[in-house]
């Protein structure tokens, strides 16, 4: 399933423990608030996920998935890093309760719900199209 924009628990469970690696390599504080911040917003999805999942049918997915219509803010693409950490979505990132959703800059796929300038220093790769993205203008 490698490379499947597929939902899962376990996808989910994964990029938690990807955030907690990537939060203990950190190069500074506010970078390490950011993945610790990330870690827990996947293990707060997964865990919704897995209740939702198990107690409604997926058309409720959908139907959650289509409600949110939200402040857009298409991201910068940039080239691949030779170094550093990268995360990758969609799956969405969830830093806040997505009050504005950062796009790609290349398909326009939501990558990250989060308030306008809260998260910085971070390289995203759609998984859509490939291209990476950064969440500092």
């Amino acid at each position: 399933m490698k490379g499947s924009t597929r939902m899962s628990t376990e996808k989910f469970q994964r990029y938690a423990r990807e955030c907690l690696a990537s939060a203990a390599d950190a190069a500074n504080h506010s970078q390490e608030r950011s993945y610790l911040q990330l870690a827990r917003t996947w293990a707060e999805a997964a865990l919704q996920y897995e209740i939702l999942r198990t107690t409604n049918p997926s058309s409720e997915l959908s139907r959650q998935a289509n409600n949110h219509r939200h402040q857009k803010i298409k991201l910068k693409t940039v080239v691949a890093p030779g170094i550093g950490v990268v995360v990758s979505a969609p799956p969405v990132l969830n830093a806040t309760d997505h009050t504005v959703e950062h796009t790609c800059g290349r398909c326009d796929a939501t990558l990250l719900h989060a308030e306008a300038g809260q998260v910085h220093n971070l390289i995203i790769r759609c998984t859509l199209c490939g291209s990476y993205n950064t969440t500092d203008s």
